[in-house]
């Protein structure tokens, strides 16, 4: 009777307008100091849209040091600034509502990597957000990944994320959020494709007529120093976790973290974008200026992707990853428009993108899975191309690759990359 009753709350939650995404999401967790402009404007400057600030000590700060970024946030607002603060609602529900009374609380997280026993309570907080004004917040609640699920998993996590999609109703959840940090120890985790997939999934089979929950994904920037040979994520790993998301349907790429914030036994971590004093940092060289480009590119691409639902993923190789093994060419899950790499380079993967299921174009977000070194690559097509265009990275444009084409070439992909192909087929081709 309880479950009812609070499955029925949930889906009358919202009144109003509920939250709608209408950009591509950038964002990371920490800041170095709440109430320092610089460090807001270093993060602007970088590309992210959303920040959790959070002190160098711990999570989510003082009431008061929250207060303090919401203010300064609010005072640099202008049409050259365009960061928002993800407020941290996440240790009680005093907080949360003090974060509701924020000028710029837009957007909030409410409950972080809830247990199976607890999703019901993080769907409840949810819903908490949404009755609270007419046209509310977002309210996001995070996911653990796969492999907080060692026993069983190939079940066990898909009934995870099931229980907690399923406490909504007619109204999806506004966003469903996961964290997968593939290079921390043991180095790398096996199953980033699985868990992309199974949430992919999830969201498609709750999908209300009107539109599908995005799906923002938490990738890792900075060092784990909690253990002296814990690596610091190479710029092609980076890279490459970000556009293995968005072949998968992410619309949200969130950095842990973008400066030095440290848990205890939960992580030490070290140099994201910026430094403990707030510069842009040194370790390694370069970091700053390399991850304000891919921002740059997740944005240009953002705008065609946004629109866009993940159909299917082809794997030329898994690379150790596992539970994918289906979505290898000719795969009961690998896309129907590609036949495979055309010299089986095991670096190739093949994301299929579709706006609708009726459509006859198919956009193709071709991975360089090769995190060192940049790949050529052929994909074959199914049939024949009436048109294939390349969305540019840097800017988002559509440019003609050719007209009736088998096949496409994606020469000298740098590593972890992604390169966006919209290809339409004629009727008779489809």
């Amino acid at each position: 009777m309880a479950a009812a009753l609070l499955l029925a709350a949930i889906a009358g939650a919202a009144h109003g307008s509920p939250w709608r995404q209408t950009q591509f999401m950038v964002g990371g967790f920490g800041s170095t100091s709440f109430g320092d402009p610089a460090v807001f404007r270093r993060l602007d400057q970088a590309g992210l849209d959303l920040v959790v600030p959070a002190p160098v000590g711990g999570y989510e700060g003082s009431q008061r040091e929250r207060a303090l970024a919401a203010r300064t946030l609010l005072k640099l607002q202008g049409p050259r600034f365009h960061l928002r603060m993800l407020g941290y609602g996440v240790d009680s529900v005093a907080v949360l509502d003090s974060l509701l009374r924020y000028p710029t609380s837009r957007e909030l997280w409410v409950w972080d990597e809830p247990s199976a026993a607890q999703t019901p309570l993080a769907a409840e907080r949810v819903a908490r957000v949404s009755r609270s004004r007419a046209s509310p917040p977002l309210a996001l609640a995070n996911l653990f990944p796969a492999y907080a699920f060692p026993t069983d998993k190939a079940t066990a996590y898909p009934d995870y994320v099931e229980s907690f999609l399923s406490r909504f109703g007619a109204e999806p959840a506004p966003v469903v959020s996961v964290d997968h940090y593939m290079f921390e120890p043991p180095v790398p985790r096996d199953d980033f494709y699985f868990t992309l997939r199974v949430v992919r999934d999830a969201v498609a089979r709750h999908a209300a007529s009107a539109r599908r929950t995005p799906v923002w994904v938490w990738i890792q920037l900075a060092r784990n120093a909690s253990a002296p040979a814990n690596p610091t994520p190479t710029l092609g790993q980076i890279r490459f976790a970000a556009y293995t998301a968005l072949a998968y349907g992410a619309k949200g790429i969130f950095y842990w973290t973008v400066s030095p914030v440290d848990f205890g036994a939960g992580g030490n971590y070290r140099d994201g974008l910026l430094s403990a004093t707030g510069d842009t940092t040194t370790a390694p060289p370069g970091r700053y200026s390399a991850i304000r480009a891919l921002n740059r590119e997740l944005h240009a691409l953002g705008r065609t992707l946004l629109a866009l639902e993940s159909v299917a993923v082809m794997h030329e190789d898994t690379l150790a990853q596992v539970l994918v093994g289906d979505e290898l060419p000719g795969g009961a899950a690998a896309p129907r428009t590609v036949l495979g790499e055309r010299g089986h380079n095991r670096w190739c993967m093949v994301g299929e993108l579709r706006a609708s299921a009726r459509a006859r174009t198919r956009y193709l977000l071709v991975v360089n899975q090769n995190t060192e070194a940049p790949q050529s690559f052929t994909i074959d097509l199914a049939a024949r191309a009436q048109a294939v265009d390349r969305i540019g990275r840097s800017d988002g444009v559509a440019r003609r690759v050719g007209a009736g084409l088998r096949a496409i070439v994606v020469r000298h992909l740098p590593a972890g990359t992604g390169e966006l192909y919209r290809v339409t087929w004629s009727a008779r081709a489809r």
